[in-house]
């Protein structure tokens, strides 16, 4: 079990632009006033992990952070927009979800980027998906973008065969997104046997293409306050853990991911992923960018240089 001791930083709160649209398919959240009075508080909630992560056929120890916050996002041109006043029509509530790792693969280190928008109703399909990779080899970016009930898919990497490619990801369920709708509604998580795309992390590790697999999804109760929800992919032979806490606002309080990880010069072996509860905290961190500021990351357990 997880404990979370949550510092709430009650530091000028912004004031976010925000409106509730009536928008074909999108289904207001059950507990719309509870949602909001969180969420729309000014606030971003960011919580840190003590990472373990699979690499090279190695087990390596980093840091993952989650950043959650509450944007007013533009249906039709699918980013932040700078202005919503001037658009009320055109703005969709979301939930957009940072998460970045970073992590040692011996001399070298990684470090990886996602941002996916959600928007805030009980069934989403995510607006938008971006996922970068760098390291000293080089860096890999993928975009995905909602089109009707598919994805466009755009891709650059330093790989030959992963490089300036477009496809479309016919309708699917996204896994980076499940992060979100756990947040939102996890009462409405998929289970059964389901279509999903697999992390865009994941894919890019392996260099598989990025097209959707079959997995077997299920929800757990771990114990009177933990949820978990399970993933299994049993072509990929991977599986995908996320343990939430069972009532509003539905925390994440850890992972496990694993899969066959090698260096490319010996036989893969199976390997788990695991991420930690660390430190959480709920900040406007966008306006603590002094350097008298730093001393914040003691909250988060994170390096200050």
């Amino acid at each position: 079990m997880f404990r979370i001791p949550f510092l709430t930083l009650l530091l000028f709160p912004l004031t976010l632009h925000c409106c509730h649209p009536s928008k074909s398919g999108y289904t207001p959240l059950s507990n719309a006033q509870e949602f909001s009075k969180y969420w729309d508080s000014g606030l971003a909630e960011i919580t840190t992990f003590d990472l373990v992560q699979a690499r090279y056929g190695n087990l390596n120890h980093g840091i993952a952070t989650m950043i959650y916050v509450h944007e007013g996002f533009s249906d039709s041109k699918q980013v932040k927009l700078d202005f919503p006043e001037n658009s009320p029509d055109d703005i969709v509530p979301v939930l957009k979800l940072n998460l970045t790792k970073d992590f040692l693969t011996g001399v070298y280190p990684y470090k990886l980027m996602l941002s996916i928008f959600t928007p805030r109703t009980e069934l989403p399909r995510s607006l938008k998906e971006v996922v970068s990779v760098q390291e000293w080899c080089g860096t890999t970016y993928l975009q995905l973008n909602l089109d009707d009930k598919d994805y466009n898919l755009i891709s650059f990497s330093y790989f030959e065969t992963e490089g300036d490619r477009k496809s479309k990801i016919v309708e699917s369920i996204l896994e980076d997104e499940i992060w979100n709708r756990i947040r939102l509604a996890p009462e409405k998580l998929p289970t059964g046997k389901i279509r999903i795309l697999p992390g865009l992390f994941y894919i890019r590790f392996v260099h598989r293409d990025p097209i959707p697999a079959v997995a077997n999804a299920q929800i757990k109760k771990i114990s009177e306050k933990i949820s978990r929800y399970e993933l299994e992919y049993p072509e990929l032979k991977r599986t995908l853990k996320i343990d939430f806490e069972s009532a509003f606002p539905y925390r994440i309080g850890g992972w496990e991911e694993t899969y066959p990880d090698g260096d490319f010069r010996s036989e893969p072996r199976m390997l788990t992923t695991t991420a930690k509860f660390r430190r959480s905290s709920r900040i406007a961190y966008w306006e603590r960018h002094f350097p008298a500021d730093r001393i914040l990351r003691n909250d988060l357990g994170l390096p200050i240089n």
